[in-house]
């Protein structure tokens, strides 16, 4: 396994490759386009279409996306949260829906979803957390200690998320990325460690590490 590195050129190359993913790419594009239609949060027609959306193109394992949206749009002041970059965004609609697993009477914790929704209408302000960037993040951390102290399972915290994402980028100097470019790059690094580790098991696998791998070897 190719020696886990993060560098201005390394991240900016791996983001350049999600732009050309042949699925990924387009996904984005795609969401993007319909936030931007429908950027307000104030009636549940456009929620439920941008949740159906990003759920689907994101393939996020849950069903009941009526009840998530309606868990939205009763949070008081969302939109306000959003537009100042709030943590309270995040936190209250990742939980409180009452979203449950079949085989579970426990809620489920949407957390990635939340901060994918969340990003989508302020990239500016939040980074988008996932369980493959949440490891890469721990192991860069273990390695060059710009959160010292931090532990994987303090990641599932978002103001500590974010702010072990801005100390990462302060202590590597790639301050010139935001959130956006920054999510792509390190999820398409991350995806790669993956996938070297676990073995090739899709097209789109085969194609991200024919891509990265004249990135970091």
């Amino acid at each position: 396994m190719p020696a886990l590195n993060l560098t201005t050129q390394i991240l900016n190359a791996c983001s350049e490759v999600f732009s050309r993913h042949p699925r990924y790419a387009l996904a984005d594009q795609a969401i993007r386009k319909i936030v931007d239609f429908i950027p307000g949060n104030s009636a549940l027609p456009d929620i439920l279409a941008k949740v159906s959306v990003i759920k689907t193109l994101y393939a996020t394992p849950f069903y009941d996306i009526f009840s998530f949206a309606k868990h939205v749009i009763s949070v008081s002041e969302f939109d306000r949260f959003l537009q100042n970059g709030d943590f309270a965004a995040v936190n209250r609609i990742r939980k409180g829906h009452g979203i449950k697993l079949k085989v579970s009477t426990k809620e489920i914790d949407l957390y990635s979803f939340s901060t994918k929704y969340c990003s989508f209408h302020n990239p500016l302000s939040y980074p988008i957390y996932n369980n493959l960037v949440a490891n890469l993040v721990t192991k860069l951390n273990s390695r060059c200690r710009f959160s010292p102290g931090l532990q994987r399972s303090d990641l599932l915290d978002y103001e500590t998320y974010r702010d072990a994402i801005d100390a990462m980028v302060e202590s590597l100097d790639l301050r010139t990325y935001g959130y956006k470019s920054l999510d792509q790059g390190l999820w398409v690094l991350a995806k790669y460690h993956s996938v070297d580790r676990l073995g090739v098991k899709t097209k789109d696998d085969q194609w991200l590490m024919d891509q990265v791998s004249r990135i970091v070897n």
